[in-house]
């Protein structure tokens, strides 16, 4: 019930603002060349010929609005965010549109159109989702349309649970308040804001009190036995009755719940990159690193051509590392080490000023362009642009005794940067700081913080203090 009234109102979000997109679009061309504010030199093109970008439009508008955050959770959002959002998404659809307009040499787009698609664009999606809101507002203010709720449990669960309800109010769903079990909240007169009705020997009253249409369980696992109590005073009504099942303290990574045949199937730790996550993060590890290898040949040339030319040995150095799943690669480096400079320490992390650094080593160290050669292990598939760094499988059998969580960290494919480098959390520096920096990028992924951790990149790794 719950994922069917959000599928309500989420497809026609979704329809209003693909509508919202086709009609700022078209207005844009119109503003260009029909008032023609900016002077036209190259007279008028046919309109057909624009109408060919509006499926190039609606093809990306998904994945736009993924990376723009235009359908997270409402809450008690304001027209501010309302525009921030639908900015953001029009700012990566225009990205995305035009970049494709790149492969299409037959026809040249006019900027300008794209800047007022831009405006116009960020405006009408921003008005829809007000307007839309306003709507559900007055939709939901009637009685009739709203369900009134019970909470049976106002422990943690139920009160986690409360807040989330609180968070949906397209739902329609009117918590009236708990039925407290055991000893939660003893003494206590509300949890949440929201009064303790009673306890289970009411349930019955005031379900009949308060008019309520639906029921949520939220009992915690040592109160489990209570159940078939529950169930046989609530067989006696006419309700909807839901269970929230008390896993919160095992849930770990991407945690959720899964129908198989029928069966519900509880995550407690899955990868966040399956499916399309998949297939967009694939094509944008091979669009980028391609375009980074022909942009940045000259530079790899010239670093190889230093190492043959002041130290002996080969130009490249492998070593092996885990990546996704704890399966092992051979991860590719400029060699910065002299020869054999392990046989008398063994496998240690590298030290500022590290005498083991040829004179070119340590410069390539200090401003961490021994990794470039990393993109050709992002082109087979071994490593990603952006996810935690791969360790020496050496180090990760003592990190995964040693550090709760630490084998976590392979749920995703290694990266060339991560989350944990660009706060420059690197090198010999805190293995348990590194690991709640990954962790939280497994859990918070998205393309859009992708993104953001290539562009801070630069600024920050290949100027980090603990690169060395």
């Amino acid at each position: 019930m719950i994922k069917k009234q959000n599928q309500v109102f989420f497809t026609s979000l979704v329809l209003s603002d693909a509508a919202m997109l086709v009609l700022a679009w078209l207005c844009a061309f119109e503003v260009r060349f029909q008032l023609r504010f900016i002077p036209v030199f190259h007279g008028v093109p046919r309109i057909a010929d624009y109408l060919y970008m509006l499926p190039v439009i609606l093809a990306a508008f998904p994945i736009a609005a993924k990376m723009g955050g235009l359908y997270r959770p409402l809450g008690k959002r304001r027209l501010q965010a309302e525009i921030f959002y639908a900015w953001k998404t029009v700012t990566f659809l225009v990205i995305f549109t035009f970049f494709a307009t790149f492969f299409l040499r037959a026809f040249s787009y006019s900027r300008v159109v794209a800047v007022y698609f831009w405006i116009i664009g960020t405006f009408l999606v921003a008005l829809s989702h007000a307007i839309l809101w306003k709507v559900l507002i007055k939709f939901r203010e009637k009685e009739e349309y709203l369900k009134e709720t019970l909470i049976i449990g106002a422990g943690e669960q139920g009160r986690n649970l409360a807040q989330k309800i609180d968070f949906h109010p397209e739902l329609g769903f009117l918590v009236m308040g708990f039925i407290a079990i055991g000893k939660e909240n003893e003494g206590a007169a509300s949890a949440n804001g929201y009064p303790i009705l009673g306890g289970l020997d009411n349930l019955n009253s005031v379900i009949h009190q308060y008019g309520i249409d639906q029921v949520f369980i939220t009992l915690p696992a040592n109160l489990y036995g209570e159940i078939d109590r529950i169930i046989e005073k609530l067989s006696e009504e006419m309700v909807d009755i839901k269970v929230v099942p008390d896993f919160i303290q095992y849930m770990r990574l991407n945690s959720g719940i899964e129908e198989f045949e029928g069966m519900p199937i509880i995550n407690l730790v899955a990868s966040p990159i399956f499916g399309w996550n998949w297939v967009f993060k694939r094509w944008f590890d091979l669009a980028f690193s391609l375009m980074a290898i022909a942009a940045l040949s000259p530079l790899l040339i010239l670093i190889a051509l230093m190492i043959k030319l002041t130290s002996r040995g080969p130009v490249f150095y492998s070593q092996e590392r885990m990546g996704l799943d704890g399966k092992r690669f051979m991860m590719i480096k400029f060699r910065s080490m002299r020869i054999g400079a392990e046989k008398e320490t063994g496998p240690v992390f590298s030290e500022k000023n590290d005498s083991r650094a040829t004179p070119v080593g340590g410069i390539l160290r200090r401003f961490s362009l021994d990794e470039l050669p990393q993109l050709f292990n992002v082109l087979r598939g071994e490593m990603s642009l952006v996810g935690p760094r791969p360790e020496r499988p050496v180090f990760v059998e003592d990190f995964k005794r040693k550090i709760p969580r630490y084998m976590q960290r392979h749920k995703v494919k290694a990266g060339m940067t991560g989350w944990a480098q660009v706060n420059d959390w690197r090198g010999n520096t805190s293995i348990d700081k590194r690991i709640e920096y990954d962790l939280y990028y497994i859990e918070h992924w998205s393309p859009a913080f992708d993104l953001k951790i290539l562009f801070q990149t630069v600024g920050r790794v290949f100027f980090s203090k603990h690169a060395y």
